[in-house]
Parts: C-alpha cells; structure tokens; sequence
C-alpha cells in the first residue's frame, strides 16, 4: 500500500499497532493548516516546541553532506530533521514504525520530492538499496522500540552498518547518562524519572528496554560494533534543541556555558547552580565526560569543530557560527540561516571599514566575504570577560580590573566626540527613548564592543564581531553601559550578587540611575528591533517548566 502526500511517497511495510495512534493530532492538524509558525509562538507544550521547532535543525545543519548522497533516517519521528536533510541530500529516506508521525512528517515536508517514508518495523524491512548516510538520533537509547534482539543496542548498530555503501557514515545523538543535568535533578528523557540513568537504570523491570551511555560506555559500544573510527560532538544545551555544538578538538573555557534553568520538556529540581558546575568542570578539561548529550559521528571526520546558531530573531539577523580548520589553520565564518540575512552579513565588510581606527587600542579583527559567508582568521588568545574569571571571587579585584579594561579598550580619540542629537536611525532602533542628560557620541558606533567580543592575542586587542556598527549619533556611555551590563547579567551574576547588587556594580563605574535607566530602555527596545516587536521570535520562554531547588541552592 503506498499513499502520497503531495510530492512525498508513505509507503506501508506493515499493519501494526500505532504507539501514537491517539496523539498528535494537533500536530498534524497545524502542519496541514500551515501554521507551525504561529503554533509556535502561542503555544507552551513540549510536544510543539520539540516536533516542531527549527532550532532541531541545530543538530545537523553544521554537517557537511554531499548535495549527491542518499540518507537514510531511522526512527525520523514528526520529520523535525526530515526537511534539513532533504535540503542537503539527493534523496532521503525515513524509516518510522508510527503512521501518525509518518503523516505529519510528510504533510510539513510535502514539497520534498525526494523524500520516501517507509512505515514499518525495522525488523521486518528490507532495502535494496544502501545509503551514503545513516541517523540514528533518540533512537540508540530506546533500542527495543526498534528491534527485537538480546543485545538491542548493538543489533541495532549492526542493522544500521547493513545498510551502508562502502564508506558510508552513521550518525548518532543520545543522552549521556552522566550529563550535569541528571546529577542535578532534571529527569530522565525517556523513564520520566529523577537518576535513573545515575543509578544505572535499576528502576526499570526491563534493564535493556532503555539505555543511555557516559563516553567511555558509548565508545565501548561503537568500538565493538566495528564502529571504531568516530568523532565525539556535544551539543549544548542537549542535543534536542541545541544552541551550540562543541567538539574534542574545541571545548568550552569557564564562563563559556551559561544555561542554568533551560529546561522546556519537564519541571525538575535543582540541587546546584549547572554553569558554576560547568566552570569548574570545563577548567578540569572533564567537560567531555559530563555533557549532556553526544552527537557522533561514525566513519568520518567533520572539518567544522563548533557551530553556534542564533534562530531566535527576526529573519534578516537569525545567523550561524562555524569555525572549522582548514589546512591554513582555523577560519571562523557567519553565515546567514535566511535569505533576507545576506545583507546583515555583506555589511560586516562595510562595517570593518567604518570602525577601523574607532578605538586606540582595540582594533577590529579582519575578514572578508567568501561566497554566502563572512570569513576570518582564528585568533589563539583570551576574550577579555574569561581574562576576568580569576577574580570573580575578589570583587574589589574584579570591579578595578574591569574599570581598568573599560578605560584601555573604549579608549577613543577625544578630538571625534561630538554632542548627541536624537535622529531618525536612532528612533528606528531605540524608540522614543530621550536621554533626558546631555552626552557625547562618536562618528560610528560599534553596539557590539562587548567584554566577550575582545579578544587579547599576542600582537594585541582585536574586536571580531560588528555586526551592529551604525553611523547615526549613539551616546557613547551607552557601548560602555552594555558591555558592563552584559558581563553582570550574562557572564557573572551567580559569583557577584551576592557580593555586589547590580545597582552599586553600575554605580561603581559612574552611571547614575537615570542614565541606567534610559540605557534599559534603549536595550530592550533594540532587542525588540532584532527579535520582533513583542518578541515573538524569543518563543521559547513560553515553554520553560518550573524548577524546583533546595534550600541551599536559593542563593542562585
């Protein structure tokens, strides 16, 4: 039996029973109707947020797959990843042994016409053809879902391998067991249950039934199905609706993650503060051994080690970060995730231009565009925020180490200030918002001369992101404002509140409370320029659970 679903074939290998027979209705309902968008953005279920949202895409995007290679995806679920790897591949084809999610999979990618969904047991299946790709993401930690065996993880391994060409690669993402998040209270994916995957599954009557892996376990297992020759991804927060994507060859530093509470699909305690966890653990270099989740992949060697990606605002700024080596050495690009983003990233040459000798000692990093992208070299060194990390314990330490960063690097020629006037570009950007003192401004403006967009080399300070460079009158405080406000909030709350409240912070460095005032209002209505008016591309906050914390942790 085969049925079509505008250009995409739903071919029956079985008449079994459906395990989601009587759920996601709604999800189909909003795929046939065309509304994923507004869905989203209204909605605060977790079934929406993980079967529908881009952010999925995450995952696989930064993968290069030839524009001439067959995939093969088992277990492809409501075809979150489905879309992306029709994009890349020749031909993809999904294997799913549930109809309802074969249907809002094909109904939500109905214009692929090189899409075929198999909906069948895995046990059962046989292909006449083999594949350049194989997926296995969610899939490897549920093993007996898909095939009935003694040992379903490594049958399952092994039913991927038959249906390689030669050469051909796996690629796998799971839940590792020891991740900081289910040390610290937040429930397991697939039992519901708070340590099951610590305590090493002994809450389960079927110990094989549901299995997730630390490093070493997973590496044990790939090295026994043949799968020998692998590289270990990390995708932050987790894999299933990740930010960032770290890799061996690039770890993250302390003070790099900050995800604490980012939490959509469960309510969960919280026993300690996960991004000081992750500082000390990421100093140790364990960082590997307790992330929260691994992408895997099997036969192959990706040239992209860390990809970051930015979804959440409007179409014409949703863009990408990939630094990748090369045989020059490591090269970062930002690439546009929209058509209408192109523009956001041929101006960052124009922006190079007018910001060349803004600052005296800071100057900004050079790159180039290369096809859709904008490129330039990695620089070994420091990001000024991290150079800060040592003190965060000795706030007298801290806060005269940051006066003395502010003073060097927004150090500027004093014969190009001139006295700020409100104009059109300004209202655009910043609303109705009139600084109510007088202040100064500069002929350009780089927004983004933040703490963690200073990179301190050998040869010097360099600024490597100016994507907001505007040549309208910006009071100058305001630059400076930001980047102490952002290392406050962003980067150092959790070690300084306690210490420091933020209203002493910003009145240690001379800002008065009208002029914090008024800058709060220039941010949010900036950020209102770039997410949308209302946020609404910032969905995800309507979907974060509760969280629970001990006594001892209401500190944070």
């Amino acid at each position: 039996m085969e049925q079509k679903i505008g250009k995409v074939s739903i071919k029956y290998d079985y008449a079994g029973n459906d395990p989601y027979e009587n759920k996601y209705d709604n999800l189909l309902e909003i795929c046939k109707q065309g509304n994923i968008d507004d869905a989203l953005k209204n909605g605060n279920s977790w079934e929406i947020l993980y079967h529908l949202s881009n952010m999925r895409e995450n995952l696989l995007e930064f993968l290069e797959i030839p524009a001439d290679a067959e995939v093969l995806e088992i277990g492809s679920e409501c075809g979150a990843l489905t879309g992306l790897l029709c994009r890349k591949a020749r031909a993809v084809v999904c294997i799913e042994r549930s109809e309802k999610c074969s249907l809002i999979n094909a109904t939500r990618n109905k214009d692929c016409d090189n899409l075929e969904i198999i909906l069948g047991d895995l046990n059962d299946i046989v292909l006449d053809r083999k594949f350049d790709f194989v997926t296995l993401i969610g899939v490897l930690a549920t093993p007996k879902r898909y095939i009935d065996a003694e040992t379903p993880d490594m049958a399952l391994l092994e039913k991927a391998k038959s249906f390689l060409k030669p050469g051909g690669k796996i690629i796998l993402a799971i839940e590792n067991r020891m991740g900081i998040k289910y040390l610290n209270g937040a429930r397991e994916d697939h039992t519901r249950r708070v340590f099951s995957s610590i305590n090493d599954y002994t809450d389960l009557k079927d110990p094989v039934s549901c299995r997730t892996y630390s490093k070493p376990e997973l590496q044990g297992l790939l090295q026994s199905a043949g799968l020998g020759e692998h590289q270990f991804f990390y995708p932050m927060p987790d894999y299933r609706l990740p930010r960032e994507i770290y890799s061996d060859q690039l770890q993250p530093g302390a003070n790099h993650l900050r995800y604490y509470r980012v939490n959509y699909d469960m309510d969960r305690m919280y026993y300690f503060n996960e991004s000081m966890v992750f500082d000390q653990v990421c100093r140790d270099q364990m960082f590997d051994y307790f992330a929260n989740s691994f992408l895997v992949i099997c036969n192959a060697v990706s040239p992209v080690v860390y990809a970051k990606y930015v979804r959440e605002r409007i179409a014409p700024y949703r863009m990408k970060t990939e630094i990748r080596e090369t045989n020059q050495g490591r090269v970062v690009e930002k690439c546009p995730l929209s058509k209408q983003g192109q523009e956001a990233i041929c101006k960052l040459e124009q922006n190079l231009q007018k910001i060349q000798d803004l600052y005296v000692n800071c100057r900004p990093l050079q790159g180039e565009l290369s096809g859709d992208c904008y490129r330039y070299n990695y620089l070994p060194g420091t990001n000024l925020d991290d150079t800060l990390f040592v003190y965060r314990n000795n706030i007298d330490r801290f806060l005269e180490k940051t006066a003395e960063y502010v003073e060097h690097y927004f150090s500027h020629d004093k014969n190009r200030e001139q006295i700020f006037q409100v104009t059109e570009g300004f209202r655009e950007l910043f609303g109705e918002v009139v600084p109510g003192f007088e202040s100064y401004s500069l002929p350009v403006t780089n927004l983004d001369h933040v703490f963690h967009n200073i990179r301190l080399t050998e040869e010097g300070a360099y600024a490597f992101d100016y994507e907001w460079v505007v040549d309208f009158p910006v009071p100058h405080r305001f630059v400076i404002w930001r980047a102490l406000y952002q290392l406050y909030l962003s980067k150092y709350k959790m070690y300084l509140m306690n210490r420091i409240s933020y209203k002493k912070y910003i009145s240690y460095f001379g800002f008065t409370s009208e002029e914090d005032k008024t800058y709060h209002a220039m941010e949010k209505n900036f950020m209102l320029h770039v997410r949308g008016k209302g946020n609404e591309e910032r969905y995800t906050v309507r979907y974060v659970k509760h969280a629970y914390q001990q006594e001892l942790a209401q500190m944070y």
